[in-house]
């Protein structure tokens, strides 16, 4: 073979030596770069991080590279981590209000199912001025034999009596008014007919002339008035004297469940709609027996007088006043006996008056029975009354015509 072709056939296997040099090298480029859906290897660094984002896993430096401090640096939040939404402030409950049944008072709770007293009080005129009748948070007033009229004073807080009396004896229908408030009945002696009433419907009674000892023990006679007034006009009683004897009688002291309250009232005070009434007059029998009312604007409330003066409490030396005046339309008739005692018929349903704040309207009255609680309605006959918060007075007249109103105060009460 010349040289000229051994030079070719040494071109040609240097070129293809070269040829394969190239290949070789691009395919080990290729290989280099990741395809689509390649992960780039866990340690290796994004060249070009998101602007603002934050990788998952911690970015660990190369050997001898010194991480960047942070230190006083504070760090960029994430865009898209939301700031902690402060959550609303839970508000308190609120404590529970409790209102006395008898005037709609505020209270604690432990009236709100506490059995009244109902206690008969002397009224006749030889026997005032009475004492601890200012207490009392509703003040019954009806008709007796004679002529004159006596009073059934009903305490929620009766422990806390201060003297008070003079307590004198039970007619049957004031038992009736008693349980209109499921109270403890107190009285010294009584009619016949009282009597067979507190046995035939089991009253819880306290009476100073035909009970037991303990009954007994309740009252004394305050000599200075059977001196000056007499012996049947001087038995008084006590807080601390009426409590030992209901806890020595073991009488219940909660209200029975499911009982029905004759009086429902507003939460606060609230004028009503009416005829304008600033002094009322109640005829028991005729000038002798009457009882009057002048309102008292200052303080909201009716100041009672009878027998021609201020009605007084002797323990405070002021007349009693009632927020509210319930006067209520019934009938009486005479026995008959030798007493002349009365009956009263309240049954069935009747009219009445509401004063309160200077104002007179009509309202209705029912009442199933002689033992059931009696209920108050608004004229038409349907709608339950509603009264303002306080003390009350409701009068039994001998129908309502014996009922007088006044626009004007016609009285002066001190």
């Amino acid at each position: 073979m010349n040289i000229k072709n051994k030079f070719k056939i040494f071109s040609f296997i240097l070129s293809a030596a070269l040829l394969a040099s190239v290949c070789l090298f691009a395919c080990t480029k290729d290989s280099d770069v990741p395809s689509d859906g390649d992960s780039v290897a866990a340690g290796t660094e994004n060249e070009n991080p998101s602007d603002g984002s934050n990788d998952e896993e911690d970015q660990s430096p190369s050997d001898g590279e010194q991480a960047p401090s942070t230190d006083g640096e504070d760090e960029t939040p994430d865009e898209n981590e939301k700031e902690p939404e402060n959550e609303p402030e839970q508000e308190e409950p609120e404590e529970p209000v409790f209102r006395n049944p008898l005037t709609g008072l505020v209270c604690e709770e432990s009236y709100v199912n506490k059995r009244p007293v109902a206690m008969m009080i002397n009224n006749i005129k030889q026997a005032i001025p009475q004492l601890g009748i200012s207490n009392a948070d509703i003040m019954y007033e009806c008709i007796v034999e004679g002529g004159i009229t006596r009073l059934m004073c009903v305490f929620s807080d009766y422990e806390n009596l201060p003297v008070t009396g003079s307590v004198r004896s039970s007619r049957d229908y004031y038992i009736d008014l008693a349980q209109s408030h499921d109270a403890i009945y107190a009285h010294c002696g009584g009619s016949e007919d009282a009597y067979s009433t507190i046995a035939a419907r089991y009253i819880d009674n306290i009476d100073g002339v035909r009970g037991s000892q303990a009954e007994a023990n309740s009252y004394w006679k305050d000599q200075d008035r059977v001196r000056n007034m007499g012996y049947e006009h001087a038995s008084m009683t006590s807080g601390e004297k009426i409590s030992n004897a209901v806890t020595a009688l073991k009488f219940r002291t909660q209200i029975n469940e499911g009982f029905a309250h004759p009086l429902h009232f507003y939460e606060t005070e609230t004028a009503i709609e009416g005829e304008d009434a600033m002094s009322v007059t109640v005829s028991y029998s005729g000038s002798y027996s009457r009882s009057f009312f002048a309102y008292d604007e200052a303080n909201g409330e009716y100041k009672k007088g009878q027998y021609g003066e201020a009605h007084i409490d002797a323990n405070t030396g002021k007349a009693v006043s009632f927020e509210n005046l319930l006067l209520l339309g019934v009938s009486y008739r005479n026995t008959g006996d030798y007493y002349n005692h009365l009956v009263m018929t309240f049954e069935g349903e009747g009219k009445g008056y509401y004063v309160t704040g200077g104002k007179l309207k009509n309202i209705v009255w029912k009442k199933a029975d002689r033992q059931s609680p009696y209920s108050l309605f608004e004229a038409d006959g349907v709608t339950p009354l509603l009264i303002n918060p306080g003390k009350t007075y409701i009068g039994l007249a001998n129908g309502l015509s014996q009922v007088k109103y006044s626009a004007t105060v016609d009285y002066t009460i001190e």
